[in-house]
């Protein structure tokens, strides 16, 4: 909600909270989502290497799990990083 208000900067600290939750409480299943969550708000603002270190995170949780929906977050966060960077073939690729 914060990211889509453009509270960028409480998205952010609280997607690195829920994270750090996450990883704290060893709630492994909810890491994929939560890291491509956290990427949105890095891509919105352009800061490209902590978007991608999220999606690359969210990428690695969603194979650990093997749950699709997983793999579906994680490249619907890669996807909306191509669209905040205007690599819209890079869009369509991930998504089509």
């Amino acid at each position: 909600t914060q990211h889509r208000m453009g509270a960028w900067d409480g998205a952010v600290a609280d997607a690195a909270e829920a994270v750090a939750l996450a990883e704290d409480a060893e709630q492994d299943w909810m890491l994929a989502r939560l890291h491509s969550y956290a990427a949105m708000p890095h891509a919105a603002r352009g800061d490209w290497e902590r978007a991608d270190a999220h999606v690359a995170a969210a990428t690695a949780a969603a194979a650990a799990t093997g749950l699709p929906l997983d793999r579906v977050g994680a490249t619907v966060a890669a996807a909306n990083v191509a669209d905040a960077r205007g690599a819209h073939a890079r869009v369509v690729e991930l998504l089509g």
